[in-house]
């Protein structure tokens, strides 16, 4: 259980993260939806590039748990873990070691683009359109 202290931070986090992701979104048509998934999809490639690479030149760790969000949002595919994980990436007051977290971002990538190649799929039953109401997805 996390601290009165570290649960304020996390609280605030988590609107902060929303509040973006929801800014974010609600100006899209098709196509803006569209570069807006490839640009969060090639920030965390740059991202898993420089921790491969050991390099210290990282995005920006809120920048990071925004592009992971929206790929998650929209492609309906983030869980609870998911959201704990990027809360606490965006709260820049907590320690997080960006190094130790490409599994678990790259993991969230690959399952975004499962979902992307999923609603690709014209077998796949009737179409299902990117989340723009920002309910909890669990």
């Amino acid at each position: 259980m996390p601290k009165p202290a570290d649960q304020a931070q996390l609280n605030a986090s988590n609107a902060d993260l929303w509040a973006r992701l929801t800014d974010s979104l609600s100006h899209y048509d098709g196509e803006a939806a569209a570069d807006s998934f490839m640009e969060a999809e090639g920030l965390i490639d740059t991202y898993l590039e420089a921790v491969a690479a050991q390099s210290t030149n990282l995005p920006d760790r809120q920048a990071l748990a925004l592009a992971c969000a929206h790929l998650l949002v929209t492609m309906r595919t983030m869980t609870e873990d998911d959201l704990a994980t990027l809360v606490r990436l965006n709260a820049t007051s907590l320690g997080v070691s960006l190094y130790a977290l490409a599994p678990t971002v790259a993991e969230m990538k690959q399952r975004a683009l499962a979902g992307l190649q999923v609603m690709a799929q014209p077998h796949a039953g009737p179409a299902r359109t990117p989340s723009v109401d920002f309910d909890s997805p669990f």
